[in-house]
């Protein structure tokens, strides 16, 4: 559903700078 496309991008979004930091 589209709630989990946000939640899936929420925590792509959450993870990618703690990987290239």
């Amino acid at each position: 559903m589209l709630l989990d496309e946000i939640k899936r991008h929420n925590t792509y979004l959450t993870l990618v700078p703690f990987i290239l930091h």
